[in-house]
């Protein structure tokens, strides 16, 4: 049987996909390969787990018009979407939407891309099954079902009607036309939380509500640390230091800037030498990140996991912080975003917190032990979308299976799962003064009633059995099995 998976990324690491694919390789006789995007820190080709993975890209030569270099461009087509963003920026100037966003465009493009360059890949490959990740890929499983008669599987990472940034009715109209027009052919819907199952069985129609999958930690994750995987964040660092993307930029505007200051007050201010130097410490002081060893000296030390960018709450946590003296904050996860980053090491200075906020690099081994070093973890999504209300991200299940308490913002999914296990507290979400409230609450012992999941419960929540169904699925489609 052969099982193909698309994904608009690199999957470097997608561990959605990749636990999905590994999971399908343990059937026997089973052919598993990844087709994902080309980006500059992955292999084209390699082999994992039994899993392979192609990584594709356009081939053009040195005389091909840019024009035609990007696969996702198609100038009439997208006139045609931008002539209706434009209508939703200029009804919501007019005040009579709230929110107008270029997300269906970015869509269009994206699918488009998909389809040129997985299309005649994929069908050499000749699958039995498509796994399409994300509606973006949907089109494409669909297309190649229509042509040689496999199954499809639709796996909605996410609640594609609403999520970020939040659109226009029109965009929303578009996102449910493309999405109900394909899902129909999907001879298996996937998703990740109960919310989002029941949402699409409604809007779609579909013969049976989608099989929930949830985000639970690859078994890498899940083994023991190595202290040698531990590295820091360093703001000093070269701007080519590996998973410290947008060190470059944030030293030389913060040290750009503090020199235009310092020369503006003894050229331009008169100020005196001694107070030029004080403000020079002043903001190096500020702006320095901790030690290691400073970890050391707090009581208490929460931890934040997962991807550095907007909408994870991660400014709520440096606020709370600062209300919380003798608390510190690790903040550990990929740095994809350097303007966020930028933002966030401002914000911790400007909140007097940056020598207590200690950011480090991500880890891809023991993860779930290290979280289970500190006193509480933080699931902080801001809901400013449906697709976020219904999240249940990996973080809420690495905090979960490291059996510390969770202080969960009240998103609709996320939150019950807390309160049904009793492993948290929740707070208002975006409400930084709610958020040190509850942590001040869990670390005097006032909720009496937290727990950690019970063991016998715990294998409930392993990758194996997550996709257990989901593999006899599989196998029920063929001879195979």
């Amino acid at each position: 049987m052969k099982i193909a998976h698309l994904v608009k990324n690199a999957c470097n690491p997608d561990w959605r996909v990749i636990k999905a694919a590994e999971q399908n390789a343990k059937i026997k006789n089973s052919k598993v390969q990844v087709f994902a995007t080309q980006d500059n820190y992955s292999l084209p080709n390699e082999t994992v787990n039994n899993v392979k993975y192609e990584r594709l890209y356009q081939k053009f030569r040195f005389n091909t018009p840019l024009r035609k270099r990007d696969l996702e461009k198609n100038i009439l087509i997208d006139i045609f979407y931008m002539m209706i963003l434009g209508l939703e920026v200029a009804m919501k100037k007019l005040k009579l939407i709230e929110f107008a966003s270029p997300r269906y465009l970015s869509t269009v493009r994206a699918k488009r891309g998909c389809r040129k360059l997985f299309f005649e890949n994929v069908l050499n490959f000749a699958p039995d099954i498509i796994h399409c990740h994300d509606l973006e890929t949907l089109q494409t499983g669909v297309m190649i079902k229509k042509k040689i008669g496999c199954k499809v599987i639709y796996d909605a990472h996410e609640f594609e009607l609403d999520k970020n940034p939040p659109a226009g009715p029109l965009t929303e109209i578009l996102v449910k036309r493309h999405e109900g027009k394909n899902i129909k052919y999907a001879d298996c819907v996937v998703t990740v939380s109960e919310e989002i199952a029941d949402d699409l069985h409604k809007i779609y129609n579909l013969p049976e509500k989608p099989l929930v999958i949830y985000n639970v930690p690859s078994k890498p994750l899940r083994e023991k640390m190595k202290t040698y995987n531990l590295s820091f964040f360093n703001e000093q660092a070269p701007a080519n230091t590996k998973l410290t993307f947008g060190n470059l930029t944030l030293n030389s505007i913060l040290f750009k800037r503090q020199e235009l200051f310092s020369n503006l007050m003894s050229n331009f201010l008169n100020v005196g030498k001694e107070q030029v130097d004080n403000f020079n410490q002043y903001v190096t002081t500020r702006n320095q990140g901790p030690k290691f060893t400073d970890l050391f000296r707090f009581k208490k030390i929460g931890i934040h996991i997962g991807l550095v960018t907007v909408g994870r709450g991660i400014e709520t946590c440096v606020k709370a912080l600062a209300m919380m003296e003798d608390h510190a904050l690790i903040v550990i996860g990929p740095r994809n975003n350097p303007s966020f980053l930028n933002k966030l090491i401002n914000l911790c200075g400007s909140y007097g917190v940056r020598n207590r906020v200690f950011i480090l690099n991500p880890l891809e081994e023991g993860l779930v032990s290290f979280i289970g070093y500190f006193d509480y973890s933080l699931v902080t999504t801001i809901p400013n979308s449906k697709s976020s209300d219904y999240s249940m991200p990996n973080k809420l299940f690495e905090s979960a299976l490291a059996g510390i308490p969770i202080l969960c913002a009240d998103t609709i999914s996320a939150s019950k799962f807390v309160e049904k296990y009793q492993i948290g507290a929740t707070f208002i979400s975006d409400n930084h003064y709610d958020l040190a409230a509850k942590i001040n609450s869990l670390c005097d012992g006032k909720f009496k009633n937290i727990k950690k999941i019970p063991s016998k419960e715990l294998n409930n929540f392993s990758v194996k059995n997550q996709y257990e169904e989901l593999n006899k699925y599989i196998q029920s489609l063929s001879s195979y099995s």
